[in-house]
C-alpha cells in the first residue's frame, strides 16, 4: 500500500496540480482524499501512473469541496473520539 501511495503522490502533486490532503484507513480499505486544480488532469496522471501486473482495484469519487469541509469534518470526528 505504501508503494501505491508513493506512486499516487509522485503522479499527482508535481506542479501543484493536486495535494493529498487526507488518508483514512479502516474496514480493510484506505481512502485517499486529494484536492486538485483540474479533475481531468488528475485522472490523466492517475492513468499514466506505473501499475503492477494487474491494475490497482480503485474506485474514484468526485465532489466539489473548495473549503476542505470534508477534511475538517473527518478530523473533527477524530478529535471527538
Amino acid at each position: 500500500m505504501s508503494v501505491f501511495e508513493d506512486r499516487l503522490i509522485e503522479a499527482s502533486e508535481p506542479g501543484a496540480q493536486s495535494v493529498l490532503s487526507l488518508v483514512v484507513t479502516g474496514k480493510s480499505q484506505r481512502e485517499f482524499v486529494f484536492h486538485t486544480r483540474n479533475n481531468e488532469e488528475f485522472l490523466r496522471r492517475l492513468a499514466d501512473m506505473p501499475q503492477e501486473e494487474a491494475p490497482y482495484p480503485i474506485e474514484i469519487y468526485h465532489t466539489d469541496d473548495l473549503i476542505w469541509e470534508y477534511v475538517d469534518r473527518v478530523l473533527g470526528d477524530i478529535d471527538r473520539g
